[in-house]
């Protein structure tokens, strides 16, 4: 090969070699540009996405606060209602039975709906400490509960079981509700009894309900004579 050939390859090698070097700049600035535009695009909609969430959080949180206020709101109330049936209770503890009939009946002449106000709920216990320990128990829990609660009466008929008894159909969501309050003082309660021949009686007042406090030693549970009248007219 003359060492004018050799001069001429030379070149040409040189200019493959610009060629290629000139491709793989090209190239390594088209990777740099997609990379930016691919990071611009990723910024853009993570930029959004985090927008859309910031609001929804934010209208969450507003929610919350008035939840919260309501909450407060509520919580006043029931205190201001708890003060409410604690000065009932005290009131009809210290009310003779009869007297108390009396002023309920003038009171639902006045008004029908009176008695739509709060249940009242009797509690029959057997007799010793024991067991007025346990009705007042469950007194208490029945007044935390807002039932009207006026005072325990000793009786001497036994009672295996402790019973619920009410006196109305429509009244039975509220007879689920005194037993599951005795259920929580610890009681062991089945399910309320509905005593159906009173349904259309006019002798017992609405929202009248009664707890017979069981006697594990009672031989047989109490069972009402037919024509007898609840304890309360």
């Amino acid at each position: 090969m003359t060492p004018e050939e050799r001069l001429e390859l030379l070149d040409d090698l040189k200019t493959q070699e610009h060629n290629v070097a000139s491709r793989a700049a090209w190239g390594a600035w088209a990777s740099v540009v997609f990379a930016a535009a691919v990071t611009a695009s990723l910024v853009y909609l993570s930029h959004r996405e985090l927008t859309r969430v910031t609001a929804e959080v934010n209208a969450k949180k507003g929610e919350l606060e008035k939840i919260t206020t309501q909450l407060a709101q509520v919580k006043d109330q029931l205190k201001t209602t708890q003060t409410t049936v604690g000065a009932l209770q005290k009131v009809t503890d210290e009310i003779p039975k009869k007297e108390l009939d009396a002023g309920f009946a003038r009171a639902r002449q006045r008004d029908p709906n009176i008695d739509k106000i709060l249940p009242r709920v009797y509690i029959q216990t057997p007799a010793g400490p024991e067991a007025m320990e346990r009705a007042e128990a469950a007194q208490k829990k029945l007044r935390q509960a807002g039932f009207l609660v006026p005072g325990i009466e000793v009786r001497p008929e036994p009672v295996k079981q402790t019973e619920v008894r009410y006196y109305k159909s429509a009244e039975k969501p509220e007879a689920d509700k005194v037993a599951n309050t005795l259920r929580t003082a610890g009681e062991k309660v089945g399910e309320p009894v509905y005593l159906k021949r009173f349904e259309n009686s006019t002798t017992v007042r609405p929202n009248h309900y009664e707890v017979w406090l069981g006697n594990p030693t009672a031989t047989a549970p109490p069972k009402p004579p037919a024509g007898v009248r609840p304890i309360v007219k």
